[in-house]
């Protein structure tokens, strides 16, 4: 650091700098204090994304109050509070009319999502059918394809003569109408079919365009072969999944698909790879007639995924023993060969178990990559118990530098894993004594995995539940950085089930943490209570009151799981699934994760089969609204995309679980009718 005595100018520049910047923070903060609980006109250039959602949920309930701060926020020329008064006014609907101006002004602005919320807060407003022409119809020029798509979608909402006039505006403008209006068609006509290929071939057009032009000749039974093989050799994974989808439930050209897909094979990029393993698993036994073709595929250079194409050719009764041989020269060569490890266990479990020993040998005897052996076994999960004591022992060196490598392998041993024991309570004994001692710990790291393969043990008891409790306590005092549930906290609330699930303290702890806990640990700490055992009446209100929380969850998935595996057969716990699964507001994985819960009940989805099928006859695609506005992205990016994308998944899942269900009550009446006679 220079001497500033020697440098007079620069010790009085310096200070007198550091008091010009208080003067100005000190007024900067005045400024940005909300007086009175207002809005704050000015946000720092840093602001989180949850304090721009809590501004923005502010003025939504303000409601007209807001409009005057809303409106001076629009044409301020802040991209970030352009953005968030922008979003208000879509959700506040007919009420931002006072707006208008202001809002059709945003339309010219350089930001893309301004303009895109823009365009659905005006089509919120009562409808002016020469002004929306006017205004909304010249976004459908827009650069910005979420621009031109909200238009398109604003312009449909308004009316069927509005489209109408619309479609006339220029060529660039027709495949985003063209699609809404061909929606309400009960039938189309050859230049209609045309429209709809050549946008389905075109690599110009976006992914939901395409992905929309398949489903549309699906919906009106005009699909041919040569649209399929277009859906699965894509690159997108919409159309991919949507292409397999109606492989597996029509099974349209099986015979000619299956060669087509063995061409895919080589394509260069994976999700067109696992589309056609993916179609000719589907295909089933037509398959088996490119089995020679296969074989030859998976034993050459350019096989792209050998674990899986593999797992193919066993599938369709190729040779054995043959691929399980490829699986363990691949497994033991230089190449890292974690991925081949499962599949080999399914393919041959007598050759993985001599993988598994010569592994383990090489462990103990330390020869080899002590890293690498760790990282293989533990891809072979609990069928790799016999390398438990080698694991105990490198994770008992204190000064190794492998112990995390072991703690991981340990945890995927699960019951074979309790063996360590004495070395899991020692590890958390020893973070707790720092963390009580004001030492900050670590984010994911030894102490996670050594927590979570001690939630694989099952009424271990005494003295890992007492260290465990007493780990939580002061992870309570300080959560820590994690925030989505997923981190250390999740794993020691999950483990205290497991080990202790009897212990009255362990059941205080897990209801304390349901009801007051942090917001995104509370899903976990109640699935992780359902597992103990006597539960109370409240424990399962709370449960399910949790499940339907319209707030988003990381972990309501482990929740969702174990509520309908343990409260199968429960008519409040069905209800539950069904509302969720009919909520539009939840994600789909959640959904999908109620639909195949519901399934487990003798009677869930037969009691609930007419509120099913009604939500299965739902056409997807429909205008979100201003209230869908979601608060995902970077800040609002694409949303109302992935709804319809997550509407389509969930009708197609729902008529193939109804299909199945049908399926089973023809059996069963069949079976009945022989019986009888």
């Amino acid at each position: 650091m220079p001497d500033t005595r020697k440098l007079p100018l620069l010790s009085s520049g310096w200070w007198l700098g550091v008091c010009v910047a208080g003067v100005l923070g000190l007024a900067g903060y005045g400024r940005q204090q909300p007086v009175g609980g207002g809005a704050t006109d000015e946000p720092p250039a840093e602001t989180p994304l949850q304090l721009r959602v809590q501004r923005i949920d502010s003025w939504v309930e303000q409601r007209s109050e807001a409009i005057p701060t809303l409106r001076r926020l629009v044409t301020s020329g802040d991209r970030r509070n352009q953005q968030d008064a922008v979003t208000a006014l879509a959700r506040l609907g007919e009420e931002a009319a006072p707006a208008r101006d202001e809002l059709e002004g945003a339309l010219s602005s350089p930001d893309v999502q301004v303009r895109e919320m823009a365009v659905y807060a005006l089509a919120s407003l009562p409808v002016d059918r020469s002004r929306l022409l006017t205004r909304v119809s010249s976004q459908l020029r827009d650069p910005a394809r979420e621009v031109r798509r909200a238009a398109a979608r604003a312009l449909e909402k308004a009316s069927d003569e509005v489209l109408a006039e619309a479609l006339d505006t220029g060529e660039e403008t027709v495949p985003y109408l063209r699609l809404e209006q061909l929606r309400r068609r009960t039938g189309l006509g050859l230049d209609d079919i045309e429209l709809l290929r050549s946008l389905l071939r075109s690599p110009r057009e976006d992914e939901f365009l395409r992905a929309d032009c398949f489903e549309l000749l699906i919906w009106h039974d005009r699909l041919e072969l040569s649209d399929l093989y277009v859906a699965l050799g894509s690159q997108l994974l919409d159309l991919n999944a949507l292409g397999l989808r109606y492989l597996e439930t029509v099974g349209a050209a099986a015979d000619e698909a299956a060669p087509l897909l063995v061409k895919m094979l080589e394509a260069p990029t994976a999700g067109t790879h696992m589309a056609a393993i993916r179609g000719l698993e589907l295909l089933g036994e037509p398959a088996r007639g490119v089995l020679p073709e296969l074989e030859e595929y998976l034993h050459s250079e350019r096989c792209v995924d050998v674990a899986a194409t593999a797992d193919l050719v066993v599938r369709l009764g190729g040779d054995r023993r043959r691929a399980a041989t490829l699986l363990r020269e691949r497994l033991l060569g230089e190449v890292p060969g974690h991925a081949y490890a499962p599949t080999l266990l399914r393919i041959d479990r007598a050759m993985a178990e001599e993988v598994v020993a010569m592994l383990t040998e090489r462990l103990e005897a330390g020869t080899g990559s002590v890293r690498e052996d760790l990282n293989n076994l533990r891809h072979f999960g609990p069928a790799a118990a016999p390398a438990a004591s080698a694991a105990r022992r490198i994770l008992s060196d204190r000064d190794g530098a492998d112990r995390l490598d072991a703690a991981m392998l340990l945890e995927a041993l699960g019951p074979a894993a309790v063996v360590a024991v004495p070395e899991f309570v020692a590890i958390v004994e020893e973070a707790t004594r720092l963390a009580q001692g004001g030492v900050a710990r670590g984010g994911l790291g030894l102490e996670l995995w050594v927590v979570r393969a001690l939630g694989n043990l099952e009424g271990a008891g005494e003295p890992a539940w007492p260290v465990l409790l007493e780990r939580w306590k002061t992870l309570e005092r300080d959560p820590g950085p994690e925030e989505s549930g997923e981190g250390l906290e999740a794993a020691v609330l999950q483990a205290l089930s497991a080990v202790a699930p009897q212990e009255p303290a362990v059941q205080d702890c897990l209801r304390e943490a349901c009801s007051a806990g942090m917001e995104t640990l509370r899903p976990v700490a109640c699935a992780s209570l359902l597992q103990t055992r006597p539960l109370a009446p409240g424990d399962w209100a709370r449960a399910r009151e949790l499940v339907l929380d319209p707030s988003p969850s990381p972990r309501r998935g482990l929740l969702i799981e174990r509520l309908a595996r343990i409260g199968a057969g429960d008519d409040e716990t069905i209800e539950t699934l069904v509302r969720l699964i009919e909520g539009e507001s939840y994600p789909l994985g959640d959904r999908l994760l109620a639909l195949e819960g519901l399934g487990q009940s003798e009677r869930g989805l037969s009691d609930f089969r007419t509120r099913l099928e009604v939500l299965a006859r739902r056409p997807p695609g429909v205008f979100p609204g201003p209230s869908r506005v979601a608060v995902e992205g970077p800040i609002f990016g694409d949303r109302y995309k992935p709804a319809v994308r997550q509407q389509l998944a969930l009708r197609n899942w729902l008529r193939y679980t109804l299909a199945r269900l049908n399926e089973v009550d023809a059996s069963d009446r069949s079976e009945r009718l022989q019986r009888s006679q």
